[in-house]
């Protein structure tokens, strides 16, 4: 049982290489359908389809906007055949969608064109933003941020809007203490 709970766990990963694949199947599953989508993505898949890392994830986590029924539904194909997760593709971005530091729209990364579907993901700045709060908030998310090695101007540009987010004293120095590991580098 272990060793085919594990060939289901190695079959279910997106990599870079099937990664716009993914997509492609996507698309064609909602050519079916008279419907346009435009999914922003960001965490780990997006730094993967950014060619930022080279790793495997277990999800594609959209920023915007909420899944609908219909796309949902094409999402839950591409899993059985695949073998992945039903929420494979997943939104969980409207958390923080008022957290983001201003305009992130203009910095949107356009990386699948088809013909009913476009994925792009947060610009640069924006995926450094998220990311560190993903490391604020449960620790799992360092070797992404230093994958994406910030430089001193980006970590000054969202130093604010993370010192903002609470006024808890210790939230501002957790802040501080992993902003400044990655501006004395």
């Amino acid at each position: 049982m272990r060793f085919l709970q594990l060939c289901v766990k190695l079959v279910s990963m997106i990599e870079k290489k099937n990664l716009d694949l993914l997509f492609a199947e996507l698309d064609e599953l909602l050519s079916k359908q008279s419907m346009r989508y435009h999914l922003i993505i960001y965490g780990g898949a997006a730094l993967i389809a950014n060619n930022i890392l080279d790793r495997v994830t277990v999800d594609i986590d959209v920023f915007e906007p909420q899944l609908d029924k219909h796309i949902l539904a094409a999402i839950k194909e591409i899993a059985k055949r695949h073998m992945f997760d039903d929420l494979w593709i997943n939104s969980t971005g409207n958390a923080f969608k008022n957290e983001l530091p201003k305009n992130w729209k203009t910095r949107l990364l356009q990386v699948f064109k088809g013909t009913r579907l476009t994925i792009s993901t947060l610009g640069r700045i924006d995926l450094i933003f998220t990311k560190f709060l993903a490391e604020l908030d449960r620790q799992e998310d360092l070797e992404d941020l230093k994958s994406l090695n910030p430089t001193v101007a980006e970590i000054k540009e969202i130093r604010t809007p993370l010192l903002e987010l609470e006024n808890d004293k210790q939230w501002k120095e957790k802040v501080i203490e992993l902003l400044n590991m990655f501006e004395s580098k």
